[in-house]
Formats: C-alpha cells, structure tokens, sequence
C-alpha cells in the first residue's frame, strides 16, 4: 500500500503533458527558489535544485531513468494492467524532455560557435580609425 501511495506521489510524468508540465514548472521554480536560499544564507545547495546546473530536461530524463522507471516497472511487473497507464506515458514523457535536451545542448554550441567566429569589436581607439589624406579633406566654410 505505501509504494502505490509514493507511485501516485510522484506520477506527474504519467500525465499528459498539457498537463504535467505546467506542474513541472511550478515544482523547478519551488526547488530554485529553495536553492536560491541555500545560496543566500551560505549552506551547501541541494545540487538537483540548483538553477545555475540543472534544466527542466536533464531533471526529468534524470528522475525518469533513475526513479520513476524502476519503480513503475515494479509496480507493473505486480500489476500488469498498470503497464499502459504509467510506463508507456512515462516512455513518452522521457523521449519528449530527451528531444528537449538535445535541442538544449544544440542551441548551446551554436550560441557558442557564433561567440567564436563573430567577436565584436570592444573598443575603437582613435588610431585605428581610418584618416583620409589631406588631399580628399574639404575645407569646412567659414
């Protein structure tokens, strides 16, 4: 009875994700926030909720792989008729945020290539401004 209490505990990837999600954001802002804190007052931050390391897909593929399948596969293996409505859902969600990932990580080194072949100029000095010769100068009229 206690396992099928923590399995709809933490079930919110069997959802839908119309509806999961929207959760999912609620639930990294409060971890954030919770870090956020931890930072401030000088304790060491709780690393999963730690907003400057983790993304919402690489918390969820991680909770997915590590916490949720292993669970749910138990539970269906006790339950078979369970199987559709917690592993399959589940499956979908850890493809979705994967795809999200790697998305993520694509955005991420082209953001980098791009800071790599156009470097902007930081400052102009006086000397590297190009100077026409004297001959091409106008008079300014007095």
């Amino acid at each position: 009875m206690m396992i099928m209490i923590k399995v709809s505990d933490i079930s919110n990837e069997a959802r839908p994700m119309d509806v999961a999600e929207p959760w999912l954001d609620c639930l990294l802002q409060e971890f954030f926030n919770q870090s956020d804190m931890e930072k401030l007052e000088g304790l060491p931050v709780t690393p999963f909720m730690d907003r400057d390391k983790v993304t919402k897909p690489s918390s969820q593929t991680g909770f997915i792989r590590f916490v949720l399948f292993p669970l749910f596969i138990e539970l269906a293996n006790l339950f078979p008729c369970l199987e559709q409505h917690i592993i399959d859902p589940v499956r979908k969600a850890l493809d979705y945020y994967t795809e999200m990932e790697k998305a993520l990580e694509r955005e991420k080194q082209n953001r980098t290539h791009s800071e790599k072949t156009i470097k902007p100029k930081e400052s102009t000095n006086d000397s590297e401004l190009p100077v026409e010769p004297e001959s091409t100068l106008k008079p300014s009229s007095v």
